[in-house]
């Protein structure tokens, strides 16, 4: 058992780099934060419209200054939308609108098609073209969307999307 004591020293040392980590503001000290909420730069979601199984999905990829939307599948061929401008701060502020406020609601759980998704915050956009419900999961990003009046909810999400392609001439 000589070897104990130089295990245990070692473990005294990577406890406090792992303290010292970026952890979420969850953990830090119990008041979330939009950026628990807004998602990662890279993520893709895929979205069904609630009342209307049968129409093309949104596909939206969430980047650190932009959301790019595009309608169809799949991805490269699918017919763009929208370039959204997107500034995460305080709060996150999406094409000039408020979607995550500085003030987050209380987390509960969200049940889309995809599953349930806990530690969810919904809110509810009063005006303009993303008026309606809207719900991130924590880690994630949105899960429930609302775009020019019509709900979407998340069927499939991927995580660092690597940038697509040129296509071959």
């Amino acid at each position: 058992m000589r070897g104990a004591p130089l295990l245990a020293r070692a473990a005294l040392l990577l406890v406090p780099a792992l303290l010292a980590c970026d952890d979420p503001a969850s953990v830090k000290g119990g008041k979330l934060r939009p950026a628990d909420f807004a998602g990662e730069s890279g993520m893709r979601l895929t979205f069904a419209p609630v009342d209307a199984l049968d129409d093309p999905p949104l596909l939206v990829t969430l980047r650190d200054a932009s959301w790019e939307a595009r309608v169809g599948e799949p991805w490269d061929t699918a017919s763009p939308l929208a370039t959204w401008t997107v500034a995460l701060g305080t709060k996150l502020v999406v094409d000039d609108t408020t979607l995550l406020p500085a003030d987050l609601p209380e987390p509960g759980e969200v049940e889309t098609r995809y599953g349930t998704f806990a530690d969810t915050v919904t809110i509810t956009v009063k005006e303009g073209t993303f008026a309606g419900r809207w719900a991130f999961a924590q880690g994630i990003g949105p899960v429930v969307t609302t775009l020019d009046g019509t709900e979407r909810e998340c069927v499939y999400y991927e995580r660092e999307v690597e940038e697509d392609e040129e296509p071959a001439p």
